[in-house]
């Protein structure tokens, strides 16, 4: 009788241990899906100037994430050209995507002494190092995004430089 009670004990207690794998596995948050869309909107101030990194994030989750923090740097032709950070908090809705813009500051007199040379004579090439942090990850979602932009978009983008 002992026996069979600590058998059927053991049985139910392994039972419940597999629905709670299951029930925490189901869960788990799948990692968000970044998309950087484009560098835009240049505004002018004293010795910076401020561009938005627009990014796309996808969730393909059941449930709603909060981005928490995020954080970009930039670097112009190979060269350190600016940083910024996430300025409000972003709610990612479940199966959706979202919209984030990241602002980045730029440093004028670099741009003019070491970029902008050039950047008239060939075009710019870009590369964005950052991450996301997001509720649920144990690590941050890292960004690393390259690109070229030709003459014709940059001399718009810095037109007023």
């Amino acid at each position: 009788m002992i026996t069979y009670q600590f058998s059927r004990h053991l049985i139910l207690r392994s039972i419940l241990f597999l629905v709670g794998v299951l029930a925490l596995s189901a869960c788990a948050v799948q990692q968000p899906k970044v998309q950087v869309e484009g560098i835009t909107g240049a505004t002018f101030l004293h010795n910076h100037a401020t561009v938005d990194v627009d990014l796309r994030v996808q969730n393909p989750n059941d449930f709603s994430i909060p981005i928490q923090s995020g954080m970009v740097n930039i670097l112009l032709n190979g060269e350190p050209a600016g940083s910024g950070s996430l300025t409000q908090s972003v709610t990612l809705p479940s199966h959706a995507s979202t919209d984030v813009v990241l602002p980045v500051v730029l440093s004028i007199p670099v741009l003019k002494s070491q970029i902008l040379p050039t950047l008239l004579a060939k075009g710019l090439q870009y590369q964005l190092n950052g991450s996301l942090a997001i509720h649920g990850m144990s690590h941050p979602y890292q960004i690393n995004h390259s690109g070229f932009v030709g003459l014709s978009v940059v001399k718009n983008l810095f037109q007023d430089l």
